[in-house]
């Protein structure tokens, strides 16, 4: 197979192209310290059986304190490891970003509901009231009137404007990925000009390398385009290049219609593997190493499957899913880039 290079990409509206992801491991809690067995004395006559002493209320809380800020030392170093890397950082702010939208909407959504429920009550209030009855409306009847529902509407707003810098961070990030986009190309035209080895069966390797380079030089093309218009539309919107906001629409759209092109060849590239994968180890299936590939094959066309509908979604002026539902669905990948990220630094 021609030299894949790992890409992390990302719209600018925070909508990320993969990463890899294994499943992560669960964070172990240090077990609470072993007390020794006490050996059962014999009743004696003379003495009365001491009573079973009960660990204090007071003591337990001491421990659990105690045990706090190791357990809190422990999660701040394993994450500082995840985000000691630009792919570890991007999952990371990916993750949090995508929760951070979704809790928004869920939170626009309940909010937003039991207003127009205190709304509908008191309108039907209104109706029952006598004939000639006066009735005086306050400023804001509504957020009075449920208070919980206006502070969840406060928090959607403020979790809207965490996801949009977290968003806006991850593209300035990814600006520079031309450069590693450059050696990509350049070890993929290494690649394509090596000559090839005759040995048994070379017609269908040749055939299956023909394949490989297809799928390779497309996908490398496709990320370009990409990476090259989200450059423009980004540089574009900080008045870095003269770009006006009709051509930065036109750049977005156009840069995530070249993603879809790759998630698209992305999920052909995988059954293709899949194919060459169970003709070879068709005999190995139970091994080890076997099951460690499925599993990452599944998570990988879990994640491109995600990727699939948000892409054109996303390529479209007005796309046609809403809210809530975009969200939900970029949540997939975003929590399965962030639990590989964090099962490879534990």
């Amino acid at each position: 197979m021609v030299d894949q290079e790992p890409v992390i990409a990302d719209l600018p509206t925070g909508e990320a192209v993969p990463s890899g992801e294994p499943e992560p491991a669960q964070s172990q809690q240090p077990p609470p310290p072993a007390q020794p067995p006490q050996q059962p004395q014999p009743p004696s006559q003379s003495q009365p059986q001491p009573a079973k002493k009960q660990p204090s209320a007071s003591s337990s809380l001491a421990a659990r304190l105690a045990a706090g800020p190791s357990n809190m030392d422990a999660f701040l170093t394993r994450l500082s490891r995840c985000m000691s890397t630009p792919a570890g950082i991007d999952a990371i702010l990916m993750f949090v970003g995508y929760s951070s939208r979704l809790a928004a909407e869920l939170l626009d959504a309940a909010g937003r509901s039991a207003i127009h429920a205190t709304a509908h009550r008191l309108i039907t209030l209104a109706f029952s009231l006598p004939p000639r009855t006066a009735i005086l409306l306050s400023s804001a009847p509504a957020a009075r009137a449920n208070p919980l529902a206006s502070l969840a509407l406060t928090l959607a707003t403020r979790l809207r404007a965490l996801a949009a810098l977290l968003s806006e961070g991850r593209v300035f990030m990814r600006s520079w990925a031309l450069l590693s986009m450059y050696l990509w190309g350049r070890r993929l035209v290494l690649s394509l000009v090596r000559p090839a080895v005759s040995e048994k069966g070379a017609e269908n390797k040749k055939t299956g390398q023909a394949l490989d380079n297809t799928i390779a030089c497309t996908q490398f093309v496709s990320l370009l385009i990409f990476q090259s218009l989200e450059n423009v539309y980004f540089l574009g919107s900080k008045g870095v290049l003269p770009v006006t906001p009709a051509q930065q629409g036109k750049a977005l759209r156009w840069s995530t219609r070249a993603w879809a092109v790759y998630v698209g060849v992305e999920l052909g590239r995988l059954f293709i593997e899949r194919r060459r994968k169970n003709s070879e180890d068709a005999a190995d299936v139970s091994s080890e190493e076997h099951k460690a590939w499925r599993q990452g094959w599944q998570r990988s066309v879990v994640r491109n499957l995600a990727w699939a509908p948000l892409t054109v979604h996303w390529s479209l002026e007005k796309g046609f899913l809403n809210d809530l539902t975009t969200w939900s669905i970029a949540y997939i990948p975003a929590v399965i880039a962030g639990r590989n990220v964090w099962r490879e630094n534990a």
